[in-house]
């Protein structure tokens, strides 16, 4: 699987769903606006923004990206990377679900 972090930014469009996982937390998210660049990241590096929702709950997330600083996050991906047990099913929780408790 590819994830969205070795993608650019602008190839999201709205309505495009996509996966912030770090730290053992998934959360499933649909893009809301196109994202835009400037110049004004680390060093005059490209910057981009856009927003996005929690697909659960609906909470607007908004969004940044320093090209040559993915590495801070945020973690995207194109599938959930967390997973674990339950009764001998795999489950990927993912935040705002009303069966996940954070």
């Amino acid at each position: 699987m590819m994830g969205l972090i070795n993608m650019k930014p602008s190839d999201l469009k709205i309505g495009d769903v996509f996966y912030e996982c770090q730290s053992g937390f998934n959360i499933e998210a649909r893009v809301t606006s196109t994202p835009e660049s400037s110049t004004d990241g680390y060093e005059g590096r490209t910057h981009w923004k856009w927003t996005a929702e929690n697909t659960q709950n609906d909470e607007v997330i908004n969004y940044g990206l320093t090209e040559g600083m993915e590495h801070y996050g945020p973690r995207l991906y194109d599938s959930p990377q967390y997973c674990h047990m339950v009764d001998g099913n795999i489950v990927f929780n993912l935040i705002g679900s009303p069966d996940v408790a954070v």
